[in-house]
């Protein structure tokens, strides 16, 4: 069972019942790999976010907005904007009400991602224009908060 060729162009009435038992065998054994290497990415990819942590802290702290390790690349931080979904009921009912006015019904369960490029679609058309009040970009929704991040660039 060891030598079956899985990607072998093979007309589907002619694989065998021992065929077919062979790529079950071998779906469970490459999820079971997965699910375990996943649990160590997601350990590793932990520490990765802590060592990040520590060094945005130490950046913020020394004024300093990028640091270069010659030959392994640049670390430096940025801003980003991220609206949230209105937890108060009459802002949430301004969010849909705006969204229905405006033929986004189908956004109406939108994720995080799709509010913010929403919002930031709304943000840029309302400054071209020249009318950009934080208080009137999407109904309901309150102005960005701010995050401070990390970035890595090779070098």
């Amino acid at each position: 069972m060891d030598n079956i060729n899985f990607f072998e162009e093979k007309p589907l009435d002619q694989v065998t019942i021992g065929e077919l038992a062979g790529m079950v065998v071998a779906l469970s054994a490459k999820r079971k790999e997965y699910e375990e290497k996943k649990k160590i990415a997601s350990l590793v990819n932990d520490e990765v976010e802590i060592i990040e942590q520590k060094i945005l802290s130490i950046l913020e702290n020394q004024n300093l907005t990028k640091f270069n390790v010659d030959g392994i690349g640049t670390v430096y931080t940025s801003d980003k904007f991220q609206v949230s979904f209105p937890k108060d009921p009459d802002k949430a009912d301004a969010l849909r009400a705006y969204c229905y006015e405006h033929g986004l019904a189908s956004m109406l369960t939108m994720n995080h991602n799709s509010l913010n490029s929403l919002y930031k679609s709304k943000k840029e058309e309302l400054e071209l224009a020249g009318e950009l009040d934080f208080s009137n970009v999407l109904a309901g929704v309150d102005e960005p908060k701010v995050y401070k991040t990390i970035g890595f660039r090779k070098g």
